[in-house]
């Protein structure tokens, strides 16, 4: 079985959600959450790649800006968790994401220059064989890593960007 770590938190949330989406891949509506986390995930690879030189701020905070507006038209309606239903967005609330996404992405990018960090690789996917004591069966555990830094003294940092609040 090949399975990630999203797939499985879903399965803990809710098993049907997982027959559904996992399972029987039935494409539901993104959440403004998913999208929201997308664009940032988008605008911090950007803020990370050379070339030759790492992005200003205000290039970064374009890049969101441009991301989250394509992600948001491509998706004109949105799963709404508090009405359990399919919705179009509220202008106000996407603009309050937006906002939001901008000042995260500032304290960010002052807190972390990019041209501070060793960077070796960006949204590097992995696949790691668990094998069942007990069946022996094997299970590949899937998922993609952010970022993945070189430090000073020769070790290694795996990053894992998070937006949602929790």
């Amino acid at each position: 079985m090949r399975t990630s770590y999203s797939a499985l938190d879903t399965y803990q949330t809710c098993s049907l959600k997982f027959k559904w989406q996992v399972l029987d891949r039935i494409k539901t509506a993104d959440t403004k959450e998913a999208i929201f986390g997308n664009a940032s995930h988008a605008a911090l690879k950007f803020m990370f790649t050379r070339s030759p030189l790492f992005p200003t701020l205000d290039e970064v905070i374009d890049a969101f800006r441009n991301i989250w507006q394509e992600k948001k038209a491509r998706s004109p309606i949105i799963w709404n968790d508090i009405a359990k239903q399919e919705t179009p967005w509220d202008e106000n609330e996407a603009e309050a994401y937006l906002e939001n996404g901008i000042s995260m992405l500032k304290k960010f990018y002052k807190e972390n220059p990019p041209w501070n960090f060793n960077v070796l690789n960006l949204e590097t996917r992995f696949d790691v064989i668990l094998e069942d004591s007990k069946t022996k069966a094997q299970h590949i555990l899937a998922g993609i890593m952010d970022r993945i830094d070189k430090n000073p003294d020769g070790s290694y940092e795996i990053i894992d960007y998070k937006t949602a609040s929790r």
